[in-house]
């Protein structure tokens, strides 16, 4: 399974990293760690991916996009197809 998996500033990323770690090592084939706020935000999927025991056969792509969450998923999103895409909530409601 190609996971997308939002893994930057969020009220509830702790909660969505606890969460995913099961999906991610037990059915992941491909995992995308996304990011809004760009590359100052970088880190967080550096610390994401050890939080979620990534296995060693799954291929990990880190994203620090510009923009907000929204945007940053949506980019992601349009480059290639996913299987599964989390997220948390949000501040701000995700808008159409």
């Amino acid at each position: 399974m190609n996971i997308l998996l939002y893994a930057g500033p969020a009220p509830w990323r702790d909660l969505v990293l606890q969460f995913s770690a099961p999906l991610v090592t037990q059915g992941a084939t491909a995992l995308t760690l996304v990011t809004g706020g760009g590359d100052s935000c970088y880190p967080l999927l550096q610390q994401a991916a050890r939080e979620l025991f990534i296995p060693a056969h799954v291929p990990v792509m880190f994203r620090a996009l510009p923009g907000n969450a929204q945007m940053a998923i949506l980019a992601a999103a349009e480059v290639q197809n996913y299987d599964l895409v989390i997220f948390g909530r949000f501040h701000q409601a995700l808008t159409r």
